[in-house]
């Protein structure tokens, strides 16, 4: 019946077209079995095609369907139920808790090493022992805190203060997994899912993202990998109660966002909407001016086949006088530090505070 129900959704779709043009795939590979339209055909009639994998889960589709169809969800389905490379499992298993340190090391990121840290021992114990009071709200550690811009952390955490706010920085979070999901490994995101869920169940307090593709694992991702499940209620709680961290602003600390909308004035300051922040889409563009494109995505597979160097040609005229380049996500962080040079220089939204 689940499967019945899956492909009765994707007949929702009417082949109009209207999301073909805006998929990043079709743009480069100029196939229609790369576009939304083609996977969708393919999934009703129950035909696997690599184009599955190298969908980039950008949404773009559904945000243009008039039914509000898209690939994603059939995307997700199909990844859910797919048999798992073992060999690449039990190398990523070694892995899964320091993605960007591992991708580092590797030869082809080796102009972006230069921007992560030395790795130094973190500390094991929850910072919950040092809390006097029930948190007001969980701050989600994720990779790129810990080693991409902590300093965006660190602007957040001086504002909570001001504003009397108790904040948890969970610091036994594991990584969303969403390099597992790109990698076709459905039991890894299980798992990290799994081990987040326990520790963020803690407290029902907010949880607060500071990375799209992060904050999109929770709310969209978890949920329907854990659907039918002994674990479904407690995921859908979970997306319930996750937050971007500018949502956390606007609600605990909305004069503070006067500062990034004066400076997205600036021609020279370009602020990136990732794909992945859809919850908050409306939210953002009634408070700031931003410019909404897909990065082309950091996946190891489309880098290989070349894709993100091509992709690249449909964003970068964006860029155009631009010395400052704020992003929300880890990955568009990742691959605009990886594809461009400088200027403009990369940071997080909230490193501008």
């Amino acid at each position: 019946m689940e499967t019945i129900s899956k492909i009765t959704k994707a007949n929702l779709c009417t082949r109009c077209g209207k999301c073909v043009p805006y998929c990043p795939t079709y743009k480069v590979f100029k196939s229609e079995v790369y576009s939304p339209r083609g996977r969708l055909f393919l999934f009703q009639h129950k035909m696997s095609h690599q184009s599955f994998e190298t969908c980039l889960f950008c949404g773009r589709c559904e945000r243009v369907c008039p039914n509000k169809v898209g690939f994603v969800d059939s995307g997700l389905e199909f990844i859910k139920n797919k048999k798992e490379n073992i060999i690449l499992k039990e190398l990523l298993e070694q892995v899964g808790e320091h993605p960007l340190q591992t991708l580092a090391k590797f030869r082809f990121l080796g102009r972006f090493s230069k921007v992560l840290p030395e790795k130094k021992g973190q500390t094991k114990q929850s910072s919950l022992q040092f809390l006097d009071k029930k948190p007001d709200l969980l701050i989600y550690l994720s990779c790129d805190l810990k080693h991409l811009y902590p300093q965006a952390l660190d602007k957040f955490l001086g504002i909570l203060k001001k504003k009397g706010i108790n904040p948890w920085v969970v610091e036994g979070s594991q990584c969303c997994g969403a390099h597992f999901l790109s990698l076709g490994l459905p039991s890894l995101v299980k798992e990290q899912g799994i081990k987040n869920l326990k520790i963020l169940q803690e407290f029902m307090a907010p949880v607060v993202f500071f990375c799209a593709t992060c904050f999109w694992m929770f709310k969209r991702v978890y949920p329907k990998f854990f659907e039918g499940s002994s674990y479904e209620r407690d995921f859908l709680n979970l997306a319930e109660r996750s937050i971007s961290a500018y949502k956390a602003l606007e609600l605990w600390a909305e004069d503070e966002l006067k500062v990034l909308s004066e400076k997205a004035e600036d021609s020279t300051l370009l602020f990136h909407l990732p794909c992945h922040l859809t919850e908050e889409f409306s939210l953002v563009k009634n408070k700031i001016k931003t410019i909404e494109f897909c990065c082309g995505s950091p996946k190891i597979s489309l880098y290989w086949e070349g894709f993100s160097e091509k992709y690249k040609s449909f964003w970068v005229q964006n860029l155009t006088k631009v010395k400052v380049l704020a992003t929300f996500c880890a990955g568009c962080f990742l691959n605009f530090n990886m594809f461009i040079r400088r200027p403009p220089q990369i940071k997080h939204w909230l490193e501008l505070l």
